[in-house]
């Protein structure tokens, strides 16, 4: 949402109404987490993306179209992970396959959201999901960093085959 300029002028690229609140009201007011999750879907205190700021249509179809293929790519890479990893029952750390496989979902859903952001202004929302991302992403983090030394004593698939060869001639 737009910052109001002052007491009782009203932000130029806003839709009317929109910013015309005093800064002083709006200034670090918390909304605490019940009436967060009782308006997690309620548009009415935000302006679709569209009235808030100069968009032109190109811009703002920029945007759009390329949220849209984030997610599209967002949603096909773990799809296409987590296939390969129910095909392949032997890969070790299926755990963090899952974890990857959920951040990126995650994260493509910020890019939908934020697509569809300029017609329905969720923005309670999108921050949910943006946080659960950050949650999932660091959790990932810890996941790697604790499995790596793990991951590092596994051979290589060159060693593996050249100790095959080594066994095949012998």
């Amino acid at each position: 949402m737009c910052a109001p300029l002052a007491a009782e002028e009203a932000c130029p690229s806003c839709a009317p109404g929109h910013c015309a609140t005093p800064l002083a009201e709006k200034e670090f007011q918390a909304e605490g987490p019940f009436v967060f999750f009782s308006k997690l879907f309620d548009t009415s205190d935000f302006p679709q993306r569209w009235y808030c700021g100069t968009w032109s249509s190109d811009n703002g179809w920029l945007h759009i179209i390329s949220d849209i293929g984030i997610f599209g790519a967002y949603f096909a890479i773990p799809v296409i992970l987590l296939y390969y990893m129910l095909q392949r029952k032997d890969l070790p750390f299926p755990k963090v396959i899952w974890l990857f496989a959920a951040f990126i979902l995650f994260c493509g859903l910020g890019h939908l959201i934020e697509a569809g952001i300029f017609w329905w202004p969720v923005y309670r929302f999108s921050g949910l999901i943006k946080a659960c991302t950050a949650v999932v992403s660091w959790i990932t983090v810890v996941a790697l960093i604790s499995l790596v030394p793990a991951a590092l004593n596994l051979p290589s698939a060159a060693l593996r085959c050249a100790a095959g060869q080594r066994t095949a001639e012998e």
